[in-house]
């Protein structure tokens, strides 16, 4: 059972620890990741499965990370004190093997103790969870978008037969090159893909993600389409509603936070 769905931006400086003043400047999409966690915390997932571009990503296959225990930390952006750890859920990540390898669908299982920093920090507002609650990570492929979609459906159907209750967080920043002081350098397809991507995700345009330009997408600098697109066809199935909770910019890299509320057929 899929009992909810987030797109969480995951910037390192989100963490107080990390981006100290700079925190200051995203108080609204801290402010939005909060209502976010309260809402995965009230649907009491026994899985959270995140969706992440900074894992191993594979040119022709899609994978998981699959180890016996997850570590969470921040040392390589100078946090030493801050970390958590969370366990998978094997069971559910088997049956995705075997349904995927079946379905004639390239996928792979890497074994990385360390959660990558996407990961790390979309859950890192979810932290007392993990007691309990275990933890599936995904990585995206570089085929094409449809085959992101086509993913996501396939894995919808494991979930969907399963007792379980699972939570999909889609955890991804967008344009990375809005503004000359951004990370990536400044181009105009940053906006514009915001834009087109906003505006799909409200009214439910799938088909209007799946026909952006591959060279809007690649000039935006981003890191949340492939994911966004995967967690939207896992959630396919369902009638869902959009809430854009909050949209910050202040570093010349877009942080959305989104909630689809999913209904059920």
């Amino acid at each position: 059972m899929i009992v909810s769905a987030h797109l969480l931006p995951h910037s390192p400086l989100l963490l107080p620890s990390i981006g100290k003043e700079r925190t200051e400047s995203l108080k609204n999409t801290v402010q939005a990741i909060s209502i976010a966690a309260d809402e995965i915390r009230k649907a009491k997932p026994d899985t959270i499965i995140v969706i992440s571009s900074h894992g191993t990503v594979y040119k022709d296959a899609f994978s998981a990370n699959i180890h016996d225990i997850y570590q969470a930390h921040f040392e390589e952006f100078g946090d030493f004190a801050t970390s958590f750890t969370a366990k998978p859920d094997l069971e559910t990540a088997d049956r995705l093997s075997r349904h995927l390898n079946l379905a004639g669908i390239s996928y792979k299982q890497s074994s990385d103790e360390t959660l990558d920093y996407g990961t790390a920090v979309s859950l890192s507002f979810l932290t007392p969870l993990f007691a309990k609650t275990r933890l599936i990570s995904l990585s995206p492929s570089q085929l094409d978008a449809k085959s992101h979609f086509d993913v996501g459906m396939h894995i919808s159907e494991i979930l969907l037969a399963s007792k379980k209750r699972f939570s999909i967080i889609c955890s991804g920043d967008l344009s990375q090159r809005l503004t000359t002081q951004s990370p990536a350098g400044y181009s105009a397809d940053g906006a514009e893909f915001e834009s087109k991507l906003k505006e799909s995700i409200v009214s439910h345009n799938v088909m209007g993600l799946l026909k952006l330009a591959p060279e809007l997408v690649n000039n935006a600098g981003e890191c949340s389409y492939r994911p966004l697109l995967m967690m939207l066809g896992i959630i396919e199935a369902f009638p869902y509603q959009t809430k854009l909770l909050s949209y910050e910019a202040p570093f010349g890299v877009g942080e959305l936070v989104a909630s689809f509320e999913l209904g059920h057929k």
